[in-house]
């Protein structure tokens, strides 16, 4: 008979389950996962199937599915902690030579996630082999943007890089990539800036091995959003919200290609069948995950701003519902414009000279979303005179709580600039009300922005005592000898459509620049950032009514400007100096016009 095979111990079996577990770790990434949670999550936060089902899905890789996979999970859903700190070491279990590395939205950002992956390679014993080699001098890669594991190849490409969505490196030829972030407030903020960071992302991908592995995980930073830019080039897209989706959510998210929802196919069992997978009860607009989050946060997190709230928690973007997105601050171009002139060019942009156009110094209110006025990206250094009139718009007010509002704009190249912004509240010669002024004094303070601006028209708005108004101000005007047209027009069609459909089309374009005075206007900055299509948005309008129509006013017939004409302006400028210089003064034309006003 063959010898009876030892007993095994109880240590010996520990061992042997180990090494079982340890092995389906290296290719089961839920395996994996569960190990290593406490460490990643400092036993703060559980790991439900909610959490698994949605890494499982972005880290799948089954034959016949596309390599590129956006995640959406609400904000503080944890997608860092299950995904872009724990997948390049799951990777390197398997194959320590993988390369690749993490895209995110900041620098600060991107090292945060290094140091996570480093920490956790050296607190996990499963991981700690993979630890960086150390004092091998043709290690050079080793430092707070890069490293390399222990078993990798080539001492020239790193493990692991993190950069943030700004970095011009590429991705190299890595076998993963990830795209934490990568959308922020700013890299989206108008449709130029959108196709820049889809056409980054591309770059990225373009460079990876095949077979690499490509996720995003984000929400959505804007209405409308880059991320739309992946949807377009055939990324899978997966959501994974806060709430159970309502039918109205479920039909607003349907892929735009496939017409699928891209809600997470769990998420939708659970709602079809009424029950979750604790057998709670399921419905629609009810909390996923109750054990993690209160009625009160999510009562907090909604406010009084549903269109946020579906952008960041439910993964639907607001303007595909309606065209209720308010007008940005970002969109707007901060500079001053009290002087008889103007740079004959001047552009928008994100950066200039390396640094953030962002005006910190301004406070802002701004629906806590981020949004701040920025200030030119580049200014040309030739300036010119106004060109054709300088224009004011009045909105009048009676004696309650509406004020009498009037803006004043001058144009340049095809350029906008909204010099001054005004609004009082009347009150009556008996009134003593110290926060308001008399029609007489309001009257008074526009003549002498007349004078001072050199505006050439006023227009005024016919209705709620416009035409006594406009009359008054002609007398007022001769009196001073001020040549200056003023002429009234009646409003028409719905007042906040009106708005808009003036204030779009230029501010999206960059083509408006404010004075700094107009841009630390408290009133002037809520009724801008709350405005929509919508009826009684705003309880007082006055400002942003006054602030558009004088927009109107100056663009009108006037709404493009081609770049060759900026650029023989400067060449007609640079000409004048050499002329100055010679002693040729070249003619100037005087602002008023008096000829045609006199005529």
């Amino acid at each position: 008979m063959p010898p009876a095979k030892p007993a095994t111990t109880p240590a010996q079996k520990r061992v042997e389950q180990a090494a079982a577990l340890f092995a389906r770790a290296k290719t089961d990434y839920a395996t994996f996962l569960r190990i290593i949670w406490p460490l990643l999550s400092f036993n703060k936060a559980p790991l439900t199937p909610y959490e698994l089902d949605a890494f499982t899905w972005a880290t799948g890789r089954e034959p016949g599915r596309d390599s590129r996979r956006f995640l959406f999970c609400h904000r503080e859903f944890g997608k860092s902690t299950g995904i872009t700190y724990p997948l390049a070491p799951f990777l390197w279990l398997s194959d320590p030579t993988v390369t690749g590395g993490v895209y995110t939205k900041s620098n600060p950002k991107a090292k945060e996630a290094l140091t996570a992956t480093r920490h956790l390679i050296r607190k996990c014993p499963m991981l700690q082999h993979l630890t960086p080699p150390e004092g091998r001098e043709d290690w050079q890669k080793d430092n707070t943007e890069q490293f390399s594991i222990a078993g990798a190849e080539n001492p020239a490409v790193p493990s692991y890089k993190a950069m943030g969505s700004t970095s011009m490196s590429t991705g190299g030829r890595a076998n993963y990539v990830i795209f934490d972030d990568f959308e922020t407030e700013e890299n989206s903020v108008s449709f130029e800036a959108r196709e820049r960071t889809a056409k980054r992302s591309r770059e990225i991908i373009r460079t990876c091995r095949e077979g690499a592995i490509k996720i995003g995980v984000g929400t959505y930073a804007r209405d409308q959003s880059a991320y739309e830019e992946w949807l377009k080039d055939g990324w899978e897209h997966r959501i994974y919200p806060l709430l159970y989706p309502t039918d109205e959510e479920i039909e607003l998210a349907k892929h735009p290609k496939t017409g699928q929802c891209m809600f997470a196919p769990i998420v939708l069992k659970w709602l079809r069948e009424g029950k979750d997978y604790l057998g709670r009860p399921t419905t629609p607009g009810g909390i996923i995950q109750p054990e993690r989050w209160t009625p009160e946060w999510v009562a907090e997190k909604r406010g009084n701003h549903l269109g946020e709230f579906r952008r960041h928690y439910q993964g639907i973007i607001r303007s595909a519902t309606s065209d209720e997105t308010p007008l940005r601050l970002s969109d707007l171009m901060v500079l001053s414009c009290v002087g008889t002139g103007a740079p004959t060019a001047l552009y928008w942009g994100l950066e200039s000279a390396g640094e953030n156009t962002v005006i910190e110094s301004i406070e802002v209110d701004n629906l806590g979303n981020g949004d701040r006025f920025r200030k030119p990206a580049s200014i040309d250094k030739h300036y010119q005179p106004w060109q054709g009139t300088t224009v004011a718009h009045i909105d009048p007010a009676g004696f309650g709580k509406d004020e009498m509002a009037w803006s004043v704009w001058s144009k340049l190249n095809g350029t906008y600039y909204n010099r001054a912004l005004r609004g009082y509240r009347l009150r009556s010669d008996a009134d003593p009300a110290s926060d308001k002024i008399t029609l007489t004094h309001a009257l008074a303070s526009i003549v002498a922005d007349a004078g001072a601006f050199q505006i050439g028209t006023i227009q005024v708005e016919a209705q709620f005592g416009g035409l006594a108004i406009a009359e008054s101000l002609r007398r007022m005007l001769r009196e001073r000898g001020i040549p200056c047209r003023v002429e009234t027009k009646p409003a028409t069609g719905e007042k906040n459509r009106r708005i808009l459909n003036t204030a779009k089309p230029l501010t999206y374009q960059h083509r408006v620049v404010i004075d700094d005075a107009v841009a630390r206007d408290p009133v002037f900055q809520h009724q801008y950032t709350r405005l929509s299509p919508s009826p009684g948005c705003l309880e007082h309008d006055d400002r942003i009514e006054a602030w558009a129509a004088g927009l109107e006013l100056v663009s009108t017939g006037d709404l493009a400007v081609p770049q060759e004409t900026r650029i023989q302006q400067t060449l007609e400028h640079d000409r004048d100096s050499l002329m100055e210089e010679l002693g040729m003064v070249p003619e100037v034309h005087r602002w008023g016009d008096h000829r045609r006003l006199n005529g």
